[in-house]
């Protein structure tokens, strides 16, 4: 004889869970009521309201993907459910499905037309949606049934008028927000939206300047574009200008005039003093989150002491750049380069690179950590200097207290050279390893300080080339 349970005990059972469970939710002990309503819904896994409580359950505990999955459960067996449209709606929007969190939310408002949450929340979604003026009148009717939304309700406010273009109705907002709340992180926010959006209404800046002095001390003076290592140490004044002007800046074309130029005087290797000038010129085109650039630029390098030429190298590069979010940026890069050398002819050549970099931005863009992969093949005039180059590199910026920005860079750089040294009798094979840090702060507009320092090892199998170089270095920066 086969005795089936009655239905009554399983429901018995699932009322028993569900009031253990809604006793843990009142004492604000969730873990404990997400497992006794799991096990409601698991007695009566047709009945709503296990579910639904599930939902808020995991919603109190910020597991929104699990509440989101609850709360959809509960709709399919009881879509009439007190509450459900909004709970779900909620939970939707915290798993950034914006459309349907949207229409959750508008299904929450047809039946509690003045329920404060379910109006902020539909404006939060009809501004992820790119829906602005919708945002905007539903974050103001909760505004007007929740005074405490205020803060938040101008901060959106604002952020949908910046993201519709309407640069001085966001100008309003974020100026509301930051007399009525002066030191909310809110008000943070809103006051660098204010500087973007001064910016942005006196219209782009079509040039820069900036000019720097310092000092530096070397322990082994190197000229690293010949490979003269003079195992000298020495002091060097150091002076570089770069300035920029763009003749054509619109939303999807930019061409740019540049000029960089840089200058090492020692006080005793004066031989060594370098004297550099790169004029160059970049046009770049933007759609979206792509941009496509190329740039030429031609160096004039020589030993300033003596005014001899040493190096002439024109340069050809195009990128692919694309921000595939607020926080990835990625380029592609080629480049060739032609090297005319005057002291040193069997270097003259050419160089073809190609390299990726990732970039991952932090703390509002203040802060960014990057990778990057370089590969070089330099074909010379002598077949000694011929190579093949592997260069990965990593770079931090951090911003640190008192305005203070910390930079530090990491590179290895192989270089397998292709045929037997005439000289030596073997073949050479370079490993480069190095690192720079730098420590910057603001002085007083528009000046910068910074100090830096950077250690350098290179090992060859053709001993002369193997050497190390400290560098510590004091220089004021002045930006236009």
């Amino acid at each position: 004889m086969v005795t089936l349970a009655p239905s009554w005990t399983r429901a018995q059972e699932a009322r028993e869970w569900l009031s253990r469970g809604q006793a843990h939710f009142e004492r604000q002990e969730f873990e404990q009521a997400a497992e006794a309503f799991e096990r409601a819904t698991e007695a009566a896994p047709d009945e709503a309201e296990p579910h639904f409580l599930l939902g808020l359950t995991y919603a109190r505990l910020r597991d929104y993907p699990r509440a989101a999955a609850a709360l959809l459960n509960a709709r399919d067996r009881d879509p009439d459910l007190e509450g459900l449209p909004r709970e779900l709606g909620v939970a939707l929007y915290r798993i950034e499905s914006y459309e349907a969190a949207a229409e959750a939310l508008e299904g929450a408002v047809e039946l509690e037309p003045d329920n404060a949450v379910a109006r902020y929340y539909l404006g939060l979604a009809r501004y992820q949606l790119g829906e602005y003026q919708a945002a905007i009148e539903e974050l103001a009717r909760a505004r007007e049934l929740e005074p405490e939304f205020t803060t938040a309700v101008t901060l959106y406010t604002g952020l949908a008028w910046f993201r519709a273009g309407r640069y001085r109705e966001a100008r309003d907002s974020f100026a509301r927000l930051v007399t009525a709340s002066p030191g909310s992180e809110e008000a943070n926010l809103a006051r660098r939206y204010l500087e973007t959006i001064e910016e942005r209404l006196r219209g782009p800046k079509r040039w820069s300047l900036q000019a720097s002095a310092g000092v530096e001390y070397n322990d082994n003076v190197t000229t690293s574009a010949v490979e003269t290592i003079t195992g000298e140490p020495d002091v060097a004044a150091v002076f570089t200008v770069s300035a920029e002007v763009k003749p054509l800046l619109t939303p999807t074309w930019e061409a740019a005039l540049d000029y960089n130029f840089f200058l090492t005087v020692y006080e005793e290797l004066k031989a060594q003093n370098i004297e550099a000038h790169t004029p160059g010129l970049t046009l770049a085109f933007k759609q979206g989150p792509w941009e496509f650039g190329l740039r030429y630029a031609f160096d004039y390098i020589y030993l300033s002491s003596s005014r001899d030429g040493l190096l002439r190298i024109q340069n050809l590069s195009p990128t692919v750049s694309v921000l595939a979010t607020p926080t990835l940026y990625t380029q592609v890069r080629y480049r060739f380069q032609d090297k005319d050398f005057f002291t040193s002819p069997d270097r003259t050549g050419t160089n073809n690179g190609v390299g990726i970099t990732q970039y991952v931005f932090f703390d509002g863009g203040k802060g960014y950590v990057s990778g990057t992969y370089r590969y070089e093949l330099e074909n010379t005039r002598s077949p000694d200097f011929d190579y093949q180059g592997h260069r990965p590199s990593l770079s931090l910026r951090l911003p640190l207290p008192l305005e203070v920005r910390f930079d530090l860079n990491l590179e290895y750089y192989v270089k397998q050279f292709r045929h037997i040294d005439s000289t030596a009798g073997n073949q050479r094979h370079d490993e480069r390893w190095g690192f720079s840090t730098r420590f910057s702060r603001p002085v007083a507009a528009p000046l910068r300080l910074t100090l830096e320092y950077s250690y350098t090892n290179n090992h060859s199998t053709i001993r002369s080339f193997t050497y190390r170089e400290n560098i510590v270095g004091l220089n004021l920066t002045a930006s236009f």
